[in-house]
């Protein structure tokens, strides 16, 4: 019986140790064999690299590019990374190498879409190949005093240029040496900043902002002043437009203000649901049109805010199959929910409109992610949590090279190969008394 149980113990140790060794060789002579240049198609590889079934978690961060008649959108939540080659048709969701997956930010480079930046509370990981692995990592050792990251921009004339606004103050990276600096400015030193951005009308400015204050850097870019000290606190967005004078919107806990002379004067807008305004973007077809999130839902105006229209979406602007859908699959408190409202409107991101696709408005409140072709009139609804979006069959695709490691650390098997781990330990150790007994035998 002992020697039945021994033989099956050196079966799986050499199991084991060939699976690995041969894995560990081939990516040894990765480079040699050109593995990085052969693509494995999808029906060699298990479905769950390409499907979500979890829980819901709350939306963070989006980001999108353009390339030819397609989108790319990614979507950051506090528990994982997601992303749609199909606008918003099917997701998957990206975990190579991205060990923090509490997503704040996320910037793409315009003229490389292969390149983009995440942002979170360990720091900030950049990726090479749209999101598929994330072989960098920056923390305090790349110069961060502190890793907690809230925004991300890429300088969009010097795609090398990225500044992190952190929870202790705003660094620069140039020339993507991995190495980053604090912005050389007592104004700005230790303080908690939450967004960056280029102004519109002016290019070479950048404009901070924390929940209190908002700055602003002269044109030769040493100075850093206080602005627009006259608003309310509690910020939450700024828009600015490419105007002379300047149009400049700006979202607070107490409402919407907007200047048409860059800042100099300011008009509050009446509108009594425009409170407690969570996010801004600009229509990128207009303009003049803006969306606006707050806690009582989106709202959308093509005057710069003379008048606003309600797009929230509701029960009568879902599309039916997919509301039927989601409905089916909430529990009774989320129906509850569901029948209130969709909660506050944390995130809106437009994308641009080209000869081959038409634009996209995604908005996301707590848990949800909703997607309009036609800025607002009709919404597709996913859920990111609860639903499973599979790929269609032809996007179905890994590196070969990704393969291999996935295989060589037995993430490609998922449970049974570590179960085979422990076996093959488990033999090692009894192979060794084992031979230990032989070596030394004893005596009757």
């Amino acid at each position: 019986m002992i020697q039945i149980f021994l033989k099956w113990l050196g079966l799986a140790c050499f199991l084991f140790l060939f699976l690995l060794s041969v894995s560990g060789i081939i990516l040894i002579n990765a480079d040699s064999l050109d593995l990085n240049k052969k693509v494995i198609e999808g029906k060699f590889i298990p479905d769950k690299y390409y499907q979500i079934a979890e829980t819901h978690r709350s939306i963070q961060s989006l980001a999108s590019i353009t390339l030819g008649n397609k989108v790319l959108i990614y979507v950051g939540t506090d528990h994982g990374l997601y992303r749609s080659i199909n606008s918003g048709k099917s997701w998957i969701q990206l975990k190579q190498g991205l060990f923090s997956q509490d997503i704040r930010a996320l910037a793409i480079d315009p003229k490389n879409s292969q390149l983009m930046y995440a942002g979170t509370p360990k720091g900030i990981f950049k990726s090479e190949d749209q999101g598929e692995s994330w072989n960098k990592w920056f923390d305090k050792a790349h110069g961060l005093t502190n890793v907690f990251i809230n925004d991300l921009l890429i300088d969009p004339n010097k795609t090398k240029v990225i500044y992190a606004a952190t929870q202790s103050g705003l660094f620069v990276s140039s020339e993507r040496e991995d190495l980053w600096r604090p912005v050389k400015d007592k104004v700005l030193k230790n303080k908690n900043i939450q967004t960056i951005q280029f102004s519109a009308a002016k290019p070479s400015q950048l404009i901070i902002s924390t929940k209190n204050s908002v700055y602003r850097n002269s044109v030769d870019g040493d100075i850093v002043e206080k602005k627009w000290t006259d608003i309310p606190k509690e910020i939450s967005s700024i828009i600015t437009l490419k105007t002379d004078p300047e149009f400049i919107f700006i979202g607070t806990g107490k409402g919407f203000y907007k200047s048409f002379n860059g800042g100099l004067n300011w008009i509050k807008d009446k509108n009594k649901y425009l409170k407690n305004i969570t996010t801004l973007a600009i229509d990128k077809q207009d303009n003049a049109s803006i969306f606006l999130g707050s806690d009582k839902g989106l709202f959308y105006t093509e005057n710069s805010g003379d008048i606003w229209r309600d797009i929230t979406p509701n029960k009568y602007n879902l599309t039916s199959e997919e509301f039927e859908k989601h409905l089916n699959s909430m529990s009774q408190r989320e129906f509850q929910r569901y029948k209130l409202g969709i909660g506050p409107i944390k995130k809106i991101l437009t994308t641009p409109i080209s000869s081959s696709i038409n634009s996209l408005l995604l908005i996301a409140s707590e848990t949800d992610l909703f997607i309009s072709k036609n800025n607002g009139t009709l919404w597709d609804i996913i859920d990111l949590g609860s639903a499973t979006h599979a790929l269609e069959q032809d996007h179905f695709k890994m590196k070969l090279s990704k393969l291999i490691i996935e295989i060589h650390t037995g993430r490609f098997f998922g449970a049974y190969f570590y179960w085979l781990v422990n076996i093959s330990s488990i033999a090692m150790i009894g192979l060794a008394f084992y031979g230990l007994i032989k070596l030394f035998p004893t005596s009757k």
